[in-house]
């Protein structure tokens, strides 16, 4: 499974999971029925309208259909397709910024090299030897398709082993008032502070604290100086208390 980090514009950093290439085919198969589906239904429309007109048909409605449909559903859908949206891909700048037209316009115009020139075989060979799952239009918009919801949720014994406990006293007993998903969201702040230290990583980590201290009812002498390592014997606590 690969990642990818993003710095958003407010300079936080978040993890996404980078879409996999069986799971941007599906989304490519699903696109691909839904415009066989408009095909036909503009053709048995305009059959109904108009009577015999197959190449009027062809130049005004298939045609059209088949070389923006993905255009026009990223830009209008914010980076997403039926069929990614129906498998929770989305693309995305890898420098966090918004997406603009431009972007979208050369992921889209590099889709005859990528995939219908050479048969999906420029897409499969950049997707599969890039660490940000990126095809030639990708790389030229600096974009990267990624997974909105992860393929594996994660579960608070997943992370306990990282913290040792042997031999260990908790300190905060109240700590067990906390659910796993609160000690996910303690552990996935601590791990972002610490690897990527800056103001806006530190007004989370402030910010965090603040609720923690509210929730389990401590007092400002009960903090310590250090935040991280604060939270860091949270998770040690609760790994001790509930296993």
């Amino acid at each position: 499974m690969q990642n990818i980090d993003i710095n958003t514009t407010q300079n936080v950093v978040i993890t996404y999971e980078v879409a996999k290439w069986i799971d941007r085919v599906f989304a490519f198969l699903i696109d691909a029925l839904i415009m066989g589906g408009g095909f036909i239904i503009a053709m048995i429309g305009s059959s109904l309208i108009i009577g015999n007109a197959t190449s009027w048909f062809f130049y005004l409605i298939a045609a059209p259909i088949f070389l923006f449909y993905t255009l026009v559903c990223e830009i209008r859908m914010n980076g997403q397709t039926f069929g990614k949206r129906s498998l929770n891909l989305q693309v995305v700048k890898v420098n966090g910024k918004e997406a603009k037209v431009m972007d979208y316009f050369l992921r889209w115009i590099f889709r005859l090299i990528d995939i219908y020139l050479s048969l999906g075989t420029v897409a499969s060979i950049f997707i599969s030897t890039s660490k940000k799952g990126q095809r030639l239009g990708d790389l030229i918009s600096e974009t990267s398709v990624i997974r909105i919801k992860p393929s594996k949720s994660m579960v608070f014994q997943d992370i306990a082993s990282n913290y040792e406990i042997i031999d260990y006293q908790p300190q905060y007993a109240s700590v067990r008032q906390f659910s796993e998903k609160d000690m996910l969201l303690i552990h996935n702040v601590y791990l972002r502070t610490k690897k990527y230290h800056n103001k806006a990583h530190d007004k989370v980590l402030h910010d965090l604290v603040i609720r923690i201290q509210q929730k389990i009812n401590l007092s400002d002498q009960e903090i310590p100086q250090n935040k991280l390592e604060f939270l860091r014997t949270l998770i040690k606590d609760y790994t001790i208390l509930t296993r």
